[in-house]
């Protein structure tokens, strides 16, 4: 344990438990990730088929294009009933049957469009009910613009209710950002990635229950309140590029949410040269107090019972350092 006068911060390391290492592989920037009842880690990254991961080996499956076992996109992934769904666009969900440890598609699920488009970036199954979080405006007012987060489904892809509603009258690029869903038995946790703060869903009456601001770090870097409005630019493409790169990489934005026992653990960016890239803050679930800062350098892709699987090094194509392709396995035992 070190201690860093400057940021007040006492230094926990996490420790590595067990190392998965495929040399042969070079994969690029990931986009989803989850761990799924086998403990298989399920990740999508660019330009490269779904696939799961595990101590032997990698098995794709999934890979781009048009044909039932394909995919033309993703949005977001989560379990369905034993089995894994993968959310092409807002209203199309394919289901793949868990077949030992990969998975063969089976089926397609259609969900109801509404009036306006949602911009999916993750999706939840609790309940017989399907949750999706992703920006979706619905009405502008008097310069006043009406937007929903979370929309909810029923089983058989009908509208139920939008949840996490908010006025806005700054035009910003909302639908650019991430959302997270982690769920435990009877609860979903709606996370955005640029607010230490977590909304608390009941799945069976489906409804708020109470939004629960989370305590942040000595070190964490705010985003600006002006940093996802809509700017005027002579190179609009360029700049819209640089301001993704700099959210990405700039400020402690909250890259990955999971439930791991009776925790919540969010994972951001520390932006110190001092510390390493990321920490995983570990909330007690019950009363959503930070108890422990575990700090490393693994970008967070899952985690499962009392175990956190990680990248490491970093999201490859984002973090500089990241080079053979491993993932490394920490445990959360006592605090």
């Amino acid at each position: 344990m070190i201690w860093i006068m400057g940021l007040g911060i006492n230094i926990n390391a996490a420790k590595v438990h067990q190392r998965w290492h495929y040399p042969e592989e070079t994969l690029y920037k990931i986009f989803y990730s989850m761990i799924d009842e086998d403990n298989n880690l399920v990740a999508s990254f660019y330009m490269a088929p779904v696939m799961t991961m595990n101590a032997d080996k990698i098995n794709k499956f999934a890979p781009h294009g048009q044909g039932p076992n394909e995919l033309t996109n993703l949005v977001g992934m989560c379990l369905y009933k034993g089995n894994l769904a993968l959310a092409e666009h807002p209203t199309k969900i394919k289901i793949y049957e868990k077949q030992d440890k990969t998975y063969k598609w089976k089926e397609t699920k259609w969900l109801k469009s509404g009036k306006s488009v949602q911009m999916v970036k993750n999706i939840a199954y609790c309940n017989n009910k399907w949750f999706l979080a992703g920006s979706q405006e619905h009405s502008l007012k008097n310069g006043v613009l009406h937007a929903s987060y979370l929309k909810v489904f029923s089983d058989d892809g009908k509208i139920l209710t939008h949840l996490i509603q908010k006025k806005r009258k700054v035009f910003k690029r909302y639908y650019m950002m991430n959302y997270y869903i982690p769920k435990s038995k009877n609860k979903l946790y709606f996370i955005s990635e640029d607010e230490m703060a977590v909304t608390i869903i009941d799945p069976v009456k489906v409804i708020e229950e109470k939004k629960v601001k989370l305590e942040a770090p000595p070190f964490y870097k705010a985003l600006p309140e002006h940093f996802y409005a809509f700017k005027k630019a002579k190179h609009h493409l360029a700049s819209l590029k640089k301001d993704l790169q700099t959210w990405k990489t700039g400020y402690s934005r909250i890259t990955h949410a999971v439930i791991v026992g009776n925790y919540l653990i969010l994972q951001v960016r520390t932006c110190s040269e001092e510390l390493k890239n990321f920490a995983n803050l570990i909330y007690n679930k019950d009363n959503f107090k930070l108890e422990k800062t575990l700090y490393t350098d693994d970008f967070l892709m899952g985690g499962r019972e009392n175990k956190l699987y990680s990248f490491a090094n970093g999201n490859p194509g984002i973090d500089e350092d990241t080079d053979d392709c491993i993932i490394n396995i920490t445990e959360i035992n006592s605090l």
